[in-house]
C-alpha cells in the first residue's frame, strides 16, 4: 500500500500544501516538473525531492547529488522553503481507529440483541412482554403484529402501554388489515396505558390480527415499543339518552357555578370519556364535547394554580409542603389525561 506524504512549498509570496503518493517529486519551472514554483532559484535547475523511497536529490545550489533516503526531507534557500513529511503514522493510526470502531459497533450490536430484522410473525394475546425496537427486543423495527381469537363479532378493547424516545414519532393501530383506527404520539419512556375500542364490524369470528406501526421522519434506529397488550371483549348496551342528557346538564350546571375541585373534575372527566354517543345523535354528542371542554379548561386552571404553589414552596425551601401538594395533585389527575401529567412533571 502506498503511503501518502505531505509536501509544503513556501516562497516569499505564498505557501501551499500538497498531498502525494509518489516516491519522488521534481520541483522546478519546466514541463517535467511535478510542481511548478515561480522562483529565481529554479530558473537554471530543478529541485528533486525524495518522498518514500531512497532517491538522489540535488543540493541546495544544484551541486553534487546527495542520497535522500529518509522519509522526512527538507531544503531551504533564500526565499524558498520545501518540506516533506510522510503520513505513515497518521494513516496507520486512522486505520487502527477505524478497525476499533468497527469491532466496537459489532460488540454493541451483540449486546443490544443482535439481529434487527423485521419480524411479522403474529404474537398471540395477551402479551405482557415488551416488543418493538427497544432494549428487550430488536426484531420489530417497523411494526408488531398480534393475534387473538373471537367467538363472535362483538366489540373489543385493545389495551397497551406505548413507549418511545419523545422524538415526535407516532404509532398507528389497525385491525385485520383495515385502515388505521387512530394514531398516537409516542411518549418519552413508557407512557400511560391506552385503550382503543374496536367496533363489532371490524371483528371476525376466529382469528383476528392487530398491527402496530411506527412512523417517523428520523432514523429507524430510534427506540420504540409496546407492552402489556391485551384484547378484552366488551358488551355494548343500548344507551339511555335521557340519563346521558341528565348527566351532561347536571355537569354543565356544576361547572358554571365553579363548585367542583380537582378530584371532582378528575372523576367527571373519566365519566364523560366513557360515554359513547352514536353518530346519529349529533346534538347529544355536541353537548358532551362542550361539557368536556369546560372540564378540561377548569382542570388546566387548577393545575396551573397548584404548580405555582409548588414552585413557590420550593423557592422558600419548604419541600414538605411542595411534596404534599404534588402528591395530592397526582391523586386526582386522570390517568389518560396526558396534558395534565406533562404540566405537573414539567413545571
Amino acid at each position: 500500500m502506498m503511503i501518502p506524504s505531505l509536501i509544503l512549498i513556501k516562497t516569499d509570496k505564498k505557501q501551499r500544501y500538497f498531498l502525494t503518493f509518489r516516491k519522488a517529486l521534481v520541483i522546478g519551472t519546466g514541463k517535467e516538473s511535478d510542481f511548478i514554483v515561480n522562483h529565481p532559484f529554479l530558473h537554471d535547475n530543478s529541485q528533486t525531492l525524495a518522498v518514500n523511497a531512497p532517491r538522489k536529490g540535488m543540493g541546495k545550489n544544484g551541486g553534487e547529488n546527495i542520497d535522500r533516503g529518509k522519509v522526512r526531507w527538507s531544503t531551504d534557500v533564500p526565499g524558498l522553503q520545501i518540506r516533506c513529511r510522510s503520513l505513515k503514522l497518521p494513516v496507520l493510526l486512522a486505520a487502527v481507529s477505524l478497525l476499533a470502531a468497527i469491532l466496537l459497533a459489532l460488540v454493541l450490536e451483540a449486546v443490544r440483541g443482535g439481529s434487527s430484522a423485521q419480524d411479522w410473525s403474529a404474537i398471540p394475546l395477551p402479551a405482557r412482554e415488551a416488543y418493538g425496537f427497544c432494549r428487550q427486543d430488536h426484531n420489530h423495527r417497523d411494526g408488531i403484529l398480534y393475534s387473538f381469537e373471537a367467538e363472535a363479532a362483538e366489540p373489543h378493547d385493545i389495551t397497551f402501554v406505548p413507549g418511545g424516545e419523545g422524538d415526535g414519532s407516532t404509532l398507528s393501530l389497525s385491525v385485520n388489515q383495515n385502515p388505521p383506527l387512530n394514531s398516537i404520539k409516542l411518549p418519552e419512556g413508557w407512557g400511560m396505558k391506552r385503550v382503543v375500542r374496536i367496533p363489532a364490524k371490524m371483528i371476525q369470528v376466529g382469528e383476528n390480527t392487530i398491527e402496530f406501526r411506527r412512523f417517523s421522519q428520523l432514523p429507524d434506529t430510534n427506540g420504540w415499543g409496546v407492552k402489556e397488550v391485551e384484547s378484552i371483549r366488551t358488551v355494548e348496551r343500548p344507551m339511555d339518552q335521557a340519563a346521558v342528557r341528565q348527566t351532561l346538564e347536571g355537569a354543565n350546571n356544576l361547572l358554571k357555578e365553579q363548585v367542583l375541585d380537582g378530584p371532582d373534575l378528575g372523576r367527571l372527566y373519566g365519566i364523560l370519556n366513557k360515554i359513547s354517543i352514536p353518530n346519529h345523535l349529533p346534538e347529544l354528542s355536541s353537548m358532551k364535547n362542550s361539557v368536556l371542554d369546560m372540564v378540561h379548561n377548569r382542570m388546566i386552571e387548577i393545575l396551573q394554580e397548584t404548580t405555582f404553589q409548588i414552585r413557590s414552596a420550593r423557592i422558600m425551601g419548604d419541600e414538605e409542603t411542595a411534596g404534599k401538594l404534588a402528591a395530592r395533585t397526582r391523586d386526582w389527575i386522570p390517568e389518560e389525561w396526558e396534558e395534565g401529567w406533562r404540566i405537573l412533571n414539567g413545571f
